[in-house]
């Protein structure tokens, strides 16, 4: 007779076996279930400059006192400046729709920023930003800047649509009002040829905008010949150099 055969031992598992295998089990199954993560995107390096100078700069960067909505969507849009004495100075960078755009302000070396001022030009989607920047030595310089797919200053054939004023001199009044997607730049210019009294002729010459880009349209004459009493009473935004008064808000 075969001797009878006991019952079967059971395999017991060690409690410290059994946690080791349950927590590997919710390890694999968390890491099947887990969606993957993109990688963090490096912001742009601002224009002209690096990487680690642009994290630099960023930081003490200050906000422009203005606000604008660059992009036309209906939220205004935060525009930084970088400092002068910084390691990426006179820059001027905004962030639309999560990406930053920066643009290189034009020789920011002896000026000195002093305001900046919204223009809502008619027929034109999105704001543009005026900023004036002042000469130690008297007169100022107005930059007008947009965005359109990047962030840029408005410039007419490269240069900038309003020109260096003068205010130590008496002989360099303007004002810039805005029309119809149209610049309105008005100039008093000493009358040619002079007479036994000074007098002035002023000049209006308009530039369609389209983007960053102004065309210049012709120059016409407006008032001939007048005295300098006649120009303040007909033409006071002219001889106070008044800029964006007219028309260039909503």
């Amino acid at each position: 007779m075969e001797p009878r055969s006991g019952p079967s031992r059971p395999i017991r598992m060690t409690r410290t076996l059994m946690v080791t295998l349950a927590a590997a089990g919710m390890l694999l199954s968390g890491c099947a279930e887990q969606p993957s993560v993109p990688p963090k995107q490096v912001s742009e390096a601002l224009a002209g400059c690096t990487q680690a100078q642009s994290k630099a700069a960023v930081r003490h960067a200050g906000a422009v006192p203005a606000e604008v909505d660059l992009d036309g969507d209906g939220s205004p849009d935060k525009v930084l400046l970088t400092r002068d004495d910084g390691p990426c100075p006179g820059v001027l960078f905004t962030t639309v729709k999560d990406r930053r755009y920066s643009a290189k302000v034009r020789d920011p070396a002896g000026l000195e920023l002093s305001s900046a001022t919204r223009v809502r030009l008619p027929g034109r989607d999105g704001d543009l930003l005026a900023l004036r920047a002042e000469h130690p030595r008297g007169g100022f310089q107005v930059q007008v800047y947009g965005f359109d797919d990047a962030l840029g200053e408005v410039t007419a054939d490269g240069q900038p649509v309003v020109p260096f004023v003068a205010t130590d001199t008496t002989d360099s009044y303007l004002s810039v009002t805005c029309a119809d997607g149209e610049l309105v730049v008005r100039q008093a210019v000493a009358h040619e040829p002079p007479g036994i009294v000074f007098a002035w002729d002023v000049r209006e010459t308009r530039y369609t905008v389209d983007g960053l880009q102004a065309t210049r349209g012709a120059t016409t004459e407006v008032a001939d010949n007048i005295l300098d009493q006649r120009l303040g009473r007909e033409f006071p935004d002219v001889k106070h150099r008044r800029m964006f008064v007219k028309g260039c808000s909503a």
